[in-house]
């Protein structure tokens, strides 16, 4: 009886913990008036295009043979997820190496489907910034891999985000981090909605550099609309 009553505490004290946390994450839970939903959402599917140049300047093609897998790998599972469990709004894919035409915005050619092809009938119109940019990564910019990342110039600036972990996150049409009163992030808003596939098929994590991909979409779409409540525009 004993060891059933703990049982029960040690579970009540996680869930109290959980939502204290998800509580404190945002200043606030609801929107105000002038907190404008997004009209869509862009994920960023990251290239790692400076690794990629490192690993061809340095002639380490088998780092490099390892380094496409897995970006192949993630940007797979991130395309499969927001295709499958993002429901809030409309969602657009674009390169990383197309942000400064998305920040211009510029999006006919850039932003693509689920096959990554080109997307027809986008709701954004040439100049629109009503969009949230969405990516799954450390919170710094791509860095060169080096073969002693403890010594460079790199890491001296940066351990903070060199030794996190990756996790998705928001920005606004000029890719700064949405700010903390506003859904920066996923946080565990619940739903009856289940996810299409187990969750292991959205997950992914490389044995050698720091990506990987968790399923992140329906608890942003569910992040969303707890936030700004419906959908509130025409597709």
């Amino acid at each position: 009886m004993r060891q059933l009553f703990s049982c029960l505490l040690f579970i009540i004290i996680l869930i109290t913990s959980s939502l204290a946390s998800d509580a404190q994450m945002f200043h606030r839970i609801r929107a105000r008036h002038r907190d404008k939903p997004p009209v869509a959402l862009l994920i960023q599917l990251n290239s790692q295009k400076n690794r990629t140049d490192y690993c061809l300047r340095k002639n380490k093609m088998e780092l490099l043979a390892i380094l496409q897998k897995d970006t192949r790998e993630v940007m797979k599972r991130i395309v499969l997820d927001f295709s499958e469990n993002f429901y809030y709004c409309p969602v657009y894919f674009f390169m990383d190496t197309n942000a400064r035409d998305i920040m211009k915005g510029n999006f006919e050619g850039i932003l693509l489907d689920s096959s990554l092809l080109p997307m027809k009938n986008i709701i954004l119109q040439k100049g629109d910034t009503n969009f949230f940019v969405g990516t799954f990564s450390i919170m710094a910019p791509d860095f060169e891999w080096t073969d002693s990342l403890q010594e460079s110039e790199y890491f001296s600036h940066h351990n903070d985000a060199v030794l996190s972990v990756p996790r998705f996150y928001a920005m606004d049409h000029n890719f700064n981090i949405l700010r903390s009163t506003l859904p920066w992030t996923a946080f565990a808003a619940y739903s009856e909605i289940p996810l299409k596939r187990k969750r292991r098929f959205y997950k992914y994590e490389s044995h050698r550099f720091n990506i990987g991909y968790s399923a992140s979409a329906l608890r942003y779409s569910n992040t969303l609309d707890r936030f700004y409540g419906p959908y509130p525009y025409k597709n």
